[in-house]
């Protein structure tokens, strides 16, 4: 099964406006996706250490009917905070897609790392 970027999205941005107070977020929430490919794609965002959840051990992706959401870790906020904005979206994604989601990430970082360098300790021809 191949990798769908958008679907990834889709499932970090419901999971963030959905889980709060103890909720879990089901496979099932996602009703107009194919179940197959929800389950693929948060088993990817587990695995990854962007979602926190329960996959059980000892199942293929499609036998299982449903993998239980219970948080977002620090690099799923991070990851959400980067995309959220669909204008950015659109620009980050064939990148995402040709180079893969962690390199352009680190490029990003690297980009606003910079940004805050100039802005804490500007040099003289920059002010």
């Amino acid at each position: 099964m191949k990798r769908e970027l958008e679907l990834l999205r889709t499932i970090l941005l419901e999971s963030e406006s959905r889980l709060v107070g103890g909720v879990t977020l089901k496979t099932s929430d996602f009703n107009n996706a194919d179940p197959e490919k929800v389950i693929y794609h948060q088993r990817l965002l587990i695995d990854e250490g962007y979602l926190l959840g329960h996959v059980p051990k000892g199942n293929s992706d499609f036998k299982l009917s449903s993998i239980d959401i219970v948080g977002i870790s620090w690099k799923g906020h991070d990851f959400i905070a980067q995309i959220r904005d669909p204008d950015i979206w659109e620009k980050l994604s064939p990148h995402m897609q040709k180079y893969g989601i962690e390199s352009v990430m680190t490029a990003i970082k690297s980009v606003v790392q910079q940004g805050v360098k100039t802005i804490l300790f500007p040099t003289p021809s920059s002010l």
